[in-house]
């Protein structure tokens, strides 16, 4: 009897029962394989076909050896031994089988003898205590030996002897011609002719092997049927189950694994199984929801789907088989919707009986028939196995011997995660499985500590949401908190920022304090173009709190603008002077600003309002009246409001107060060691939040700062001559413009002087600083990556980079300023585990005052400290994840908000602009490229009959309503928007983005060499196409796996020197003719080609251990 893990357990014996007596049903009640039928070739099963496919796209790969060792004490008759071996290596013509490709499709074909001798190496000339590490190490050597699949037998046996009474037998076999149930089948059999001492009276085999691949290729009654289960089982499902990982996923997958032991608690094991019993569910069940929502927690996704090895021998005709019988069902799971962990035992309980009752039909026929989408990165359908085995104490052993197996020799990770529950005598020991180049040791034993966790509180209060359910013991909650509870920064007043800017011109009045150009104003000179504004305005009504519009450009009257506006009393709202009027009018009705004030030359187009006065700073007489006295204000007033992009299309103004500005600049004095010595530039829009740390940072502490001129800070080698003609200091960029800047040559007396670099307002891929540190230290200057949001006033973290780090793509923000507060939570507040996913909490001193008239935003984003404290927060939206040192690494948006050029862009906001137009019924908008050239894309779904507008006329519409940066650089019609099944949009679903630099064509281009001719010839007549063009690809034409083999062929008949390999690489007659070295072709298609072969050659590497569910994109295409 089977349990969903491949081996005995009487727990789930009714559920086999069921399964099978049903599968007996719908194939007629005949499951066993045909009679057998006379010698010669058979086909592969589809489980042999695709570890052949891959065999031929890596020829030479370990990957798929399979490892089987016991130690054996007593004494031991090698010869014995060898003579039982080839007892059953003479009953199971599997392990005397090579796979040929004969004819289109590969074949299997028994050897009538094909000996696998057992090699015998003694260790006892060695020191004892180095004879076990020594055979050991032989065995792990025998098990990375590939196997040719075209020679049998794809078997080898080894006898380490270590003395006379202990030795070590090792069976490695190619998993082409096994399975788990086949490994312990095969050692029972040799135990018995074994103790027989020559052919024990074992029944006779009915079928072979290959009986059953030939019955497996011909469609049973209900064939049809039965797929048609697997599409809507997992129509919609999720095609990956995004776990972090601790390095990213490598272009081709890797196969080096280890595993993670740990034991289940002897109580907890009493609970799972009398919540199975309570629920007419299984052990297997039980473990398995919790599995699923610790999946579901580390992942954030509440649409689960693991895969189940099942054994796949429904009769005992297979039962008593040798070979790779062993099956893969997708488990589906739905964590929707808060359920109880009962409930969801319940719905697992639901899901496993009917899939059990399909799971005969092989894997590889659901990828095919499911369709999902390619992905280079991931195995179709699921990335994660679960099983759960029954075994005995101990394997079968010969008389007068002792034996017991010996684990952890070979680890072949074949899925990014395999979960395996072991229980023997009585325990439950899990054995967790991970793939080395994506996983660490701690962190696969913190999830592994997570489910024991989780599995305790699950099955003491099963009634509990699984929301509710704990994952983290006492210590790493601790750890997860740190920084919620961190030292407060000292807060010496609650002085304005006027106030502060006073203090500062009266203790350096004649120090410079800004420059623009050739025009250089003191602090005092300053101070008094400002008072003088200041009590301008104050005579036009500005008071405490007055909202007061700015439409400026860069430049000193910006500068005095902003402080006169706060020495008034009042509030300074910034407007973009290139925005549509539409925008600007928004803006001032939004905020009832009684005055703008913006230049003469923007006079012309400022929109007009009533209750609105414009003011015209650059032609404002002195004033009649007496000084404006200084008044002193409460730090809780308003300074400015900012407006960001908004969901609804309609932007929203953030309210930040003086004390949170205030906090900014002592983090910076105290993290950054700011002071007057420091130039500062002024690079950014004062519509962007930066500019508050510019402004501020350089005339809160007596620095100078730089105006820098719009043209100037689009031009690297400007800005470096600016930076070194004017001493700076410390530099804000956003990533995009400091690559520009790597790009260029500094002057060395520029870098002398720049000691602190901030890089804020957009992610920070690592691995661009790497040609800046490859010319300097990462000392001087420091290089600072900062996170924060509009809402936080600017910044919240810091992290500094270091070279050693630009070789890897993440991008790492550190931990808080000083006075702020983050939690990483979960979407119900809930503080998730170190390495978990989940959106960023920032409290403390920075967190502004909320949304200007947007009561139900500011309800929804600035929120109570869900720990308990009167302390208010503001949800970032912000996905990180914290590493095990405290390390903050920054994954993106949560709500699909996106920065474009360090500008918040919401694409909902663009997306209501799209619909706006007549012609528009449906848009969606997304990010896309490269981090170094992020753009937007909008899908568009035309209104009527008369067909979408064209792209260049929607981008003229958008203009009239939105910022440049906010504009799609590419727009692509489409019928209609993906929806998932719940009808939520899918945008994982939309097509691939229009690409920036490469304009597809469907012109026809011929072949134009004997080569190209030649390679164009067997691609047509493979595909069945009457002509091919030098650009068409071999897959997106209907390409697949064992075609490709058979062009290879072909190809190779026709003396054209490519490998198997370089069709994945180079699918097109151009490309691959030009590998060849017989075509006509340019080193950037090359390139191109290759990326993309590249994509498809990885997608080739994603397998299954032990479960026939190898598997490759291509095969969608079948």
């Amino acid at each position: 009897m089977t349990a969903p893990g491949g081996a005995a357990g009487p727990d789930d014996a009714a559920l086999r029962a069921l399964a099978e007596a049903l599968l007996r049903e719908r194939l007629g009640g005949d499951t066993s394989p045909a009679a057998p039928v006379a010698d010669g070739p058979a086909p592969l099963s589809y489980q042999q076909e695709r570890l052949w496919l891959l065999e031929q796209m890596h020829p030479g790969t370990a990957a798929y050896n399979e490892l089987f060792a016991v130690s054996l004490r007593g004494p031991l008759d090698a010869d014995r031994l060898d003579a039982a071996l080839a007892q059953v290596v003479r009953r199971h013509d599997v392990l005397r089988t090579a796979i040929r490709l004969d004819g289109p499709r590969p074949v299997q074909v028994v050897a009538a003898d094909a000996a696998a001798p057992l090699r015998v190496e003694s260790w006892e000339h060695l020191p004892a205590a180095r004879r076990e590490a020594a055979a050991t190490e032989r065995i792990r050597a025998l098990a990375r030996q590939p196997f040719d699949l075209a020679r049998a037998p794809l078997l080898r046996a080894h006898l380490a002897r270590l003395d006379a009474g202990e030795h070590v037998l090792a069976l490695v076999l190619h998993h082409v011609v096994t399975d788990g149930w086949s490994l312990r089948l095969l050692l029972a059999e040799l135990v018995a002719h074994y103790d027989a001492g020559g052919r024990a009276p074992l029944p006779p085999l009915s079928a072979q092997y290959a009986d059953y691949a030939r019955r497996q290729r011909v469609d049973g009654p209900g064939e049809r049927e039965r797929l048609a289960f697997w599409v809507r089982s997992l129509a919609g499902a999720p095609t990956e189950l995004e776990l972090p990982t601790d390095r990213p996923f490598p272009p081709v997958a890797g196969h080096d694994g280890a595993e993670h032991v740990f034991a289940v608690d002897p109580a907890v094991l009493d609970g799972v199984r009398a919540l199975a019993a309570a629920q007419r569910a299984t052990p297997f069940m039980v473990l398995l929801a919790a599995f699923d929502v610790v999946l579901s927690r580390w992942s954030g996704q509440d649409d689960v789907v693991v895969g189940t090895p099942v054994l796949n021998r429904p009769s005992s005709a297979t039962e008593g088989l040798v070979g790779f019988f062993v099956n893969t069902v997708p488990l589906r799971a739905d964590l929707s919707g808060r359920p109880t962990f009962r409930t969801l035992v319940d719905q697992v309980r639901d899901g496993v009986i009917p899939a059990l009752e399909h799971q005969d039909v092989p894997f590889e026929r659901i990828v095919q028939t499911v369709r999902t989408a390619p992905d280079a990165r991931r195995a179709p359908l699921f990335q994660v196995m679960f099983a759960l085995h029954n075994l005995p104490d101990e394997p079968p052993a010969p008389r007068g011997l002792s034996i017991a197996p010996v684990a952890g020799l070979h680890h072949s990770a074949k899925f990014d995660l395999t979960l395996a529950f072991v229980e023997t005598g009585g325990a439950l020991r899990g054995h967790l499985e991970y793939r080395t180049d994506l996983f660490d040791a701690p962190t696969v034993a913190r999830l592994a500590g997570h489910l024991t966790t989780l599995l305790a509180d699950a099955v003491a209060d099963p009634d509990r949401p699984i929301g509710a359910l704990r994952l983290m013991d006492p210590g790493e909650r601790a750890a997860v908190l740190r920084d919620w509870h961190p030292p407060t920064l000292p807060r010496p007043n609650d002085a304005t920022l006027h106030e502060a800017f006073a203090a500062q011109v009266a203790r350096t009045p004649d120090a410079v304090a800004v420059v623009d150009g050739d025009e250089r104003l003191t602090y005092a000179a300053l101070a008094a173009r400002v008072d003088r504004l200041a009590a301008r305005l104050r005579h036009a009504g500005v008071s405490r709190g007055t909202p007061v519009a700015l439409r400026l450009g860069r430049g000193t009257d910006l500068v005095v603008a902003v402080l006169a506006v706060l020495r008034a009393g009042g509030a300074y709202v910034p407007t973009d002077p290139q925005a549509p009027p539409q925008r600007l009018r928004h803006i001032l009705d939004d905020t009832a600003a009684p005055l703008l004030l913006t230049h003469r030359g923007l006079a012309a187009d400022t929109p007009a309002r009533p209750g609105t006065e414009v003011l015209l700073v650059d032609a404002i007489e002195e004033p009649d009246h007496a000084p404006l006295p200084l008044e002193p204000g409460d730090g809780d007033d308003l300074a400015y409001v900012i407006y960001t992009s908004g969901s609804t299309g309609i932007p929203k103004g953030v309210r930040i107060p003086h004390r949170t500005v205030g906090w900014l600049m002592r983090a910076a004095r105290e993290r950054f060691g700011v002071g007057a010595d420091d130039v500062w530039t002024m690079s950014h829009a004062y519509t962007f939040d930066v500019s508050v740390w510019e402004l501020f940072g350089a005339l809160l502490h007596g620095g100078r700062l730089v105006i820098v001129p719009h043209p100037v800070s689009r031009d690297p080698d400007a800005l470096w001559r600016l930076l070194d003609r004017e001493g700076v200091t410390v530099l804000s960029q956003t990533p995009t413009a400091f690559q520009s800047l790597v790009s260029a040559q500094p002057p060395d007396a520029a870098l002398t002087r720049l000691r602190l670099v901030t890089l804020a307002g957009e992610r920070l891929d690592f691995r661009r600083l790497e040609p800046w540190f490859a010319r300097r230290p990462d000392t001087h200057p420091r290089v600072v990556n900062l996170l924060g949001a509009t809402e936080t006033t600017v910044h919240s973290t810091e992290r500094l980079v270091r070279a050693s780090e630009t070789g890897s793509p993440r991008s790492y923000v550190g931990g808080p300023l000083p006075g702020v507060r983050l939690l990483v939570v979960d979407d119900e507040l809930r503080p998730v585990p170190l390495g978990v996913p989940g959106e960023l909490l920032v409290g403390g001193e920075c967190v502004g005052l909320g949304y200007l008239r947007r009561d139900e935003l500011t309800a929804e984003r600035f929120v109570a400290d869900p720990l308990g404290s009167p302390m208010r927060c503001y949800r970032t939206g912000d996905l990180v994840r914290r590493g095990a040192d405290g390390d903050l690494e920054y994954l993106g948006r949560a709500d699909d908000q996106v920065k474009i050029r360090g500008f918040r862009v919401e694409l909902g906001e663009v997306e209501a602009a799209l619909r706006e137009h007549p012609a528009v019924a449906e848009a969606v908008v997304a990010l896309a490229g490269t981090a170094a050239d992020q753009r937007l894309v909008a899908y568009v779904v035309a209104a009527g009959d008369g067909g979408p507008p064209a792209p260049g006329e929607l981008r003229d519409f958008l203009r009239g309503r939105l910022p440049e940066y906010m504009l799609p650089a590419a727009v692509a019609a489409i019928p209609e928007l993906p929806r998932t099944t719940s009808g939520k949009l899918n945008r994982r679903a939309l097509p691939a983005p229009p690409a920036a630099d490469e304009a597809r064509t469907a012109d026809y281009t011929a072949p134009r060499t004997g080569t190209e001719r030649t390679l164009a010839a067997v691609f047509a007549e493979l595909l069945g196409a009457s002509r091919i063009g030098i650009d068409d690809n071999f897959f997106e034409l209907g390409g697949h796996s064992v075609l490709a083999v058979q062009a290879h062929r072909r190809i190779r008949d026709a003396s054209i020197p490519v490998e198997v390999i370089d069709l994945f690489q180079y699918p097109t007659v151009r490309t691959l003719a030009r590998r060849a070295g017989g075509g006509q072709q340019d080193d950037a298609d090359l390139r191109r080609a290759r990326g993309r072969g590249a994509r498809r050659r990885a997608a080739l590497t994603r397998h299954a251990p032990d479960t026939g569910s190898e598997e490759t994109r291509d095969d969608i295409r079948r």
